[in-house]
């Protein structure tokens, strides 16, 4: 998720400095008004907001929260005779399992 997510921001600062200089290439004179280049400047953010709550809202990238039987076999080797109850899983604001790094932190 990391790798998209800084390849958007630096595909974005582009965008944005190829539109600055097409606005003014001279220096000098404005090509078209500031309002306008503010105005693709905020559609921008705005579609990048859409694409970051698309994001959340339907856990894209994130841990499914499985663990495979290898893993519960180390953990009872290093645990030793304790024996930790799982803790009831969480409900998302969806109304599904929440799944994330909370569901994963073991209390004591």
């Amino acid at each position: 998720l990391v790798g998209p997510l800084r390849m958007g921001i630096d595909f974005t600062s582009l965008l944005m400095a190829v539109l600055s200089e097409a606005q003014n290439p001279s220096g000098t004179s404005n090509k078209f008004p500031s309002s306008l280049l503010l105005a693709v400047y905020a559609v921008i953010a705005g579609v990048g907001l859409i694409m970051w709550l698309a994001i959340v809202w339907f856990g894209i990238g994130l841990d499914s929260g499985e663990v495979s039987n290898a893993d519960n076999d180390n953990s009872e080797k290093l645990m030793g005779d304790e024996h930790v109850e799982p803790r009831p899983s969480a409900q998302s604001p969806r109304g599904g399992p929440a799944t994330g790094v909370a569901e994963h932190i073991v209390e004591e």
